[in-house]
């Protein structure tokens, strides 16, 4: 899905749109194309910085796949530019997206430019503004064309990294709050692999340790020197109960056996006895 989309705006904004704008404007053919050339790859760079966070990247998205974006602005500027109406219209569509997509008025990026080309501060707003719609029209388009997702935006940005380098410099991208060439060079590849990278792969959270489930009735904490006066007191009773049982096994005893006395003293007697009795009788 890799593209270069400075190729793309360069075909959108062909030498017949050009002429067009300039005629608009009042400028020199020469005059538009600095203003489109130093305006495109900067509004590139800061969709680059916009993507390069996972929150970024899908507000970018959002914002390039909203109904305000003319996914058909490639073939339709020659017709938006005819009128007066059209004109003002594609401007502040394009000036409203690039705020939103910067979070700051894009008036510091213009200014920029008109001091760096010479061209008129007023008519260097406008084109900026034109240029923005440009860039995410074709962008739209693409994504709808390729039927593509935000986890494939970040990867397609990081592509135009080469393409836009040589025309960037500290005070565009400072303009746009990027700070330093050097910085956004060093940093913004590996964050927008990064966002790309998490978004197509997913890290699942870490699941917490499972909780044993609570008993249904707490066991309470008893001291431990609680439980060792408990378990004397258990085993000082145990031996009373043991004695208490031995003394009436020993009573039991002690009554069977002079039980057993008694009967064989009964019987001898008994028997003496009974012949008498029958003598007597």
């Amino acid at each position: 899905m890799s593209i270069n989309v400075i190729q793309l705006i360069q075909c959108a904004l062909s030498d017949s749109v050009v002429r067009q704008l300039s005629a608009r404007f009042g400028l020199p053919g020469e005059a538009t194309d600095k203003v489109i050339s130093a305006a495109a790859p900067a509004l590139v760079a800061a969709l680059m910085h916009k993507g390069a966070t996972l929150d970024g990247a899908r507000s970018l998205f959002t914002t390039i796949m909203a109904p305000e974006v003319n996914a058909h602005i490639g073939e339709q500027l020659p017709q938006l530019l005819a009128s007066t109406a059209g004109l003002s219209q594609l401007e502040g569509v394009g000036r409203q997206l690039l705020q939103r997509v910067t979070d700051r008025r894009i008036d510091g990026l213009s200014d920029t430019i008109a001091a760096q080309t010479g061209v008129p501060a007023q008519s260097t707003h406008a084109l900026t503004g034109i240029v923005g719609a440009t860039v995410l029209g074709v962008l739209k388009r693409h994504f709808l064309d390729a039927q593509g997702s935000v986890g494939q935006l970040s990867t397609l940005l990081g592509h135009q990294l080469p393409p836009i380098a040589p025309y960037l410099n500290d005070g565009l991208l400072s303009a746009l709050g990027l700070g330093g060439v050097a910085a956004f060079m060093g940093n913004v590849l590996s964050q927008l692999k990064a966002v790309s990278a998490h978004i197509e792969h997913p890290v699942a959270p870490a699941t917490p340790a499972a909780q044993p489930a609570p008993s249904a009735q707490a066991t309470p904490r008893v001291p431990v020197d609680a439980v060792l006066r408990e378990e004397r007191r258990s085993h000082k009773w145990l031996w009373w109960l043991l004695a208490a049982i031995a003394a009436v096994l020993a009573f039991l005893f002690l009554r069977g056996c002079n039980h057993e006395q008694t009967a064989e003293v009964t019987a001898p007697a008994q028997a003496a006895s009974a012949p008498a009795a029958v003598a007597a009788s």
